[in-house]
């Protein structure tokens, strides 16, 4: 009810309950209002203390008009002009994406990266695509000592980031280019966020509000990951770091493309929801990478044409790998687990999820391929149950993607390699099952 000296206006109670009915969750409305008043974010409680005050009319008309936007779908974010990031709080507005809280997960990775044995303490960074800097400067704040380059395609985007470094007290160094276009020098650590969404994702109409140069990125969401991949060595030291950010489903694709580049280490890390969002790897230096892309081509090359865009020429099929010439006598504990699960059935299939519920499409893919071979129940292993499985198993292969299928202990590949063989009706002969 209006506040009894002041009929006609509503108080923050019937503010927020007027917001809620236009569909806006509780603390959307609860923000939004807080910023027609001209408090902090940290003020909820304040609200919930002086639920009965009046508002003066030209802030209930505020909140009105703010909800509307909102309710429309503009991010909250764009409204109220901020974001907070890893602690920071950052200027937006639609010249940049939103900071996301996943994209935190990229963060703690680097910081750990940057941490770890051989890193100097003034490390150089080159954060590709900054948007409004958020990663750089975390990484800056959190790092002060560290030599950070930030750069970006769009003028715009770079006058937002240069103003939240300012505001923040941090110097980085920034740089206007398409990825690393105008980048000199070599670094130590190449951290990005990049487009990484299909150009006919339905998901993209969600987000009419933020930049598309920004979120979209070719038929399968991987071209600008493909380009970074491919110039990011010419500008990495010797065991220097490249951590990418992408999306849902994307990680296999990526692992395949830096496994393909010639890094080591390939690996991914999942951010809060458990998602596996980003996925990086070490640069050995050209004469290791080299190396290393020479003594494993056929494990490298698979045939993965929806990766690449295209088979890379003249290659070999990759032949099938037998797993005592990887086996040492000193394994370790979780390879001798994953030794006795490869030996433990004729078929077995390493994959996220189960049978009857795959987490991701290649692992659906393999489990449709084994059953179109006549294989309804192979033996199979959940790797997001287990971490130690979930890593070590591509180590024991030397492959450094899931899903994994092995029969009678031969490590055949993964659902790429699998689809190959079986419309050539190899997988069928190695399984001993008829021909389709």
């Amino acid at each position: 009810m209006p506040h009894p000296d002041t009929p006609n206006l509503l108080n923050c109670a019937q503010a927020l309950a007027a917001a809620q009915t236009l569909g806006l969750a509780r603390l959307d409305a609860q923000l939004l209002l807080l910023h027609a008043l001209g408090r902090p974010d940290s003020d909820r409680g304040w609200l919930l203390a002086h639920d009965g005050d009046a508002l003066p009319g030209e802030t209930a008309d505020r909140v009105r008009a703010l909800s509307l936007r909102r309710a429309a779908g503009e991010p909250l974010a764009y409204i109220v002009g901020r974001k907070e990031f890893y602690g920071l709080q950052f200027e937006v507005d639609t010249r940049v994406l939103v900071p996301r809280p996943d994209t935190e997960t990229l963060v703690d990775w680097a910081l750990e990266a940057l941490a770890s044995p051989g890193m100097p303490a003034g490390a150089r960074v080159l954060d590709l695509g900054t948007g409004s800097g958020a990663i750089a400067l975390a990484l800056k704040k959190t790092r002060p000592a560290l030599d950070i380059t930030a750069l970006d395609a769009s003028a715009g985007a770079l006058a937002v980031a240069r103003g939240n470094a300012a505001r923040h007290g941090l110097t980085i160094s920034f740089i206007e280019g398409s990825w690393l276009e105008n980048v000199s020098g070599h670094f130590h650590l190449i951290a990005s966020n990049p487009p990484y969404v299909a150009k006919d994702d339905p998901h993209l109409s969600s987000l009419s509000h933020e930049p598309l140069n920004a979120l979209a990125a070719g038929t399968d969401g991987l071209d600008d990951l493909r380009t970074i991949i491919k110039h990011a060595p010419a500008h990495l030291h010797p065991q220097g770091w490249l951590l990418l950010e992408h999306g849902y489903g994307q990680a296999d694709a990526v692992c395949l493309l830096l496994a393909a580049q010639g890094f080591s280490q390939v690996q991914s890390r999942i951010d809060l929801a458990g998602v596996e969002r980003c996925s990086g790897g070490r640069w050995p230096g050209v004469k290791a990478a080299r190396s290393k892309q020479r003594d494993n081509q056929p494990l490298i090359f698979s045939p993965v044409t929806s990766i690449w865009g295209g088979r890379p020429p003249d290659q070999p099929d990759p032949p099938r790998q037998r797993l005592d010439l990887l086996q040492g006598p000193d394994m370790s504990d979780t390879q001798q687990r994953i030794d006795q699960i490869v030996k433990s059935s004729d078929v077995v299939l390493f994959m996220k999820g189960t049978a009857q519920f795959p987490q991701c499409g290649f692992s659906g893919r393999a489990i449709q391929v084994l059953k179109a071979c006549g294989v309804n129940k192979p033996a199979t292993v959940n790797v997001l149950e287990d971490p130690e499985i979930r890593n070590g198993i591509k180590e024991y292969s030397n492959w450094p993607t899931i899903p994994q299928l092995y029969v009678k202990g031969e490590f055949i590949g993964g659902s790429d390699i699998m689809m190959e063989m079986y419309e050539n009706g190899e997988l069928q002969r190695v399984l001993g099952t008829p021909s389709a």
